[in-house]
């Protein structure tokens, strides 16, 4: 499943721990552990693509790829601006259901968007977003996904190996 905003920032976060930016060691060091701004030119330049392939950089300490750039990710919980602060302080859920919340230009249901696109955007542990969801997807509407990705989670008692 996707997985809940609480764990997507606590594999983020490297288990929880005080980390400003998800990388192999908390730092951002554009060029080593993130692109750099001539990387992220290059790459355009060879195909105008701005992503880089899985593995491009280090993995965090948990052994994940691009937590904070790349692309952002799509989490399991719908966006309540609110939400917070009245929210269990250990592994909050996300609301039960849908909030109405104001959209871009507009209102409208929103879920979480985790992660950003360009490490220059600071795409530090704590940064969230929502994204619109519209009740009809067209082809235009999807064109607008392009940047928004997805991460499964295995919720499960045992380990993974």
């Amino acid at each position: 499943s996707l997985p809940t905003e609480a764990q997507w920032e606590y594999a983020a976060r490297n288990r929880g721990q005080f980390v400003l930016y998800p990388t192999d060691n908390g730092q951002f060091e554009p060029g080593r552990n993130v692109p750099s701004d001539e990387q992220q030119q290059q790459r355009r330049r060879l195909g105008g693509i701005d992503s880089f392939p899985v593995g491009s950089f280090p993995a965090t300490p948990l052994g994940l790829y691009d937590m904070g750039f790349n692309k952002s990710e799509w989490v399991n919980d719908w966006f309540d601006p609110d939400y917070y602060s009245h929210s269990p302080e250990a592994d909050p859920q996300g609301p039960a259901e849908a909030v109405f919340t104001d959209g871009y230009g507009g209102t409208g249901f929103s879920k979480v968007v985790r992660g950003y696109e360009y490490p220059t955007d600071l795409q530090m542990t704590f940064s969230r977003t929502k994204h619109k969801l519209w009740l009809e997807y067209t082809p235009e509407v999807f064109d607008g996904f392009y940047y928004i990705t997805a991460r499964c989670a295995i919720n499960s008692e045992r380990p993974v190996n």
